[in-house]
């Protein structure tokens, strides 16, 4: 990492000496697309569980081609409302399990207000940013070994395993979206549906790594792959309506993520949580271009970014990626899986534009709720 990169770092971001962590596999090298978690395996499903008629019309709405169709964040979130009131889920409330680490919360939830301003960001921002105690460092050799895979580490003063993502590379490009990542991470992380980022430590290779929270089911993808026979609607819901309040949280805050799927949603004791901020942007520093074809999953992306060359994503391009989710966590699969989407080349993103830009979309699956239909074709 350069000089520049390496004191604009130190500055802002919390440190961690490598030590503290135990020896393992990092989520992800050279650029964070390539971020992952567990590798489990696809468990026989049987018929879909009846899909309620509500459901099916909501994530309909989500993926509504023309954006001025989709609904925003919070109205997203109160038809999910309605639709577990009407499965008498009321009652279910947000967990907060993971915020119990008062030595990492206290500092997580002040950090987004010491960002610096992007003008006064010198060539010594990481470094002063560490010395000033604006960003948690942790020492390397108080992270141990973990059980579970090479990827996570057992932070042994808090007792709290986490997952390290590191960059390797030397790219100036690369390593200035690593440290945007950062400053974004900051400013959401103390929202219980947005993963947590405890801080960063320096590996025995002077690579820095992100500490974040450890996901012991996996991501979104995973999860249903997992359990999918096993989850009733309203397990469905209650995953729905956390993604929707990250979702909001970012919006609110002008953020917008630009990389909504499935292996970016992580589920942490069942509770799901908005990951990789790469491409995330503020919306005040979007420009009146999109990389979305080179950039994020086809499957998710809005069809406008495949007719414009010069598409400016907004919050509603997040919105109709949510939809494809909606969808998703009422199937099971992932959208277009019938694509053969593991081959995933060039010829095969191009049959899924064609197919989106025709109108296509997924077929609800039976029983839906009808209020989730509506909010799915809002959506997209």
């Amino acid at each position: 990492m350069t000089n520049v990169s390496e004191e604009w770092l130190e500055e802002a971001v919390p440190y961690f000496e490598f030590e503290q962590f135990t020896s393992g596999v990092r989520i992800g090298t050279g650029y964070f697309g390539n971020a992952c978690y567990r590798n489990l395996q696809w468990k026989k499903r049987g018929i879909y569980r009846r899909t309620p008629s509500q459901y099916v019309e909501l994530y309909k709405h989500c993926l509504a081609t023309d954006p001025d169709i989709r609904p925003e964040a919070i109205s997203i979130l109160e038809t999910l409302n309605r639709l577990i009131a009407n499965f008498e889920l009321a009652q279910c409330k947000q967990s907060n399990e993971n915020f119990t680490v008062n030595k990492s919360l206290s500092i997580t939830k002040s950090m987004g207000s010491n960002i610096q301003n992007e003008e006064s960001i010198t060539e010594n921002w990481l470094e002063k940013a560490i010395s000033d105690k604006h960003i948690n460092y942790i020492e390397f050799n108080k992270l141990y070994k973990h059980h579970c895979g090479r990827r996570y580490r057992l932070w042994k003063d808090v007792e709290l395993t986490v997952a390290l993502k590191v960059d390797t590379s030397i790219d100036e490009k690369i390593i200035k979206d690593f440290i945007d990542e950062f400053k974004l991470l900051q400013r959401v992380s103390y929202h219980p549906n947005i993963i947590t980022f405890y801080g960063v430590t320096k590996d025995n290779n002077g690579n820095y790594n992100m500490i974040l929270d450890y996901a012991n089911e996996g991501t979104l993808r995973e999860y249903l792959k997992t359990n999918f026979t096993l989850l009733q609607w309203t397990d469905k819901l209650r995953i729905a309506k956390e993604i929707a309040l990250g979702l909001l949280f970012l919006h609110d805050k002008d953020i917008i993520h630009r990389d909504l799927h499935s292996k970016n949603i992580i589920i942490h004791q069942r509770q799901a949580k908005i990951t990789d901020f790469g491409l995330a942007k503020q919306m005040n520093e979007m420009s009146m271009t999109s990389n979305s074809i080179v950039h994020g999953m086809t499957a998710y992306i809005e069809p406008q970014c495949f007719i414009k060359s010069r598409y400016k994503r907004d919050k509603r391009s997040d919105v109709y990626s949510f939809g494809q989710i909606l969808w998703e966590i009422s199937s099971g699969r992932p959208p277009f899986s019938s694509f053969n989407l593991e081959i995933y080349s060039c010829f095969q993103k191009a049959i899924i534009v064609i197919h989106v830009f025709q109108g296509n979309r997924e077929e609800p699956i039976e029983g839906t709720p009808s209020i989730y239909r509506t909010l799915q074709k809002m959506l997209g």
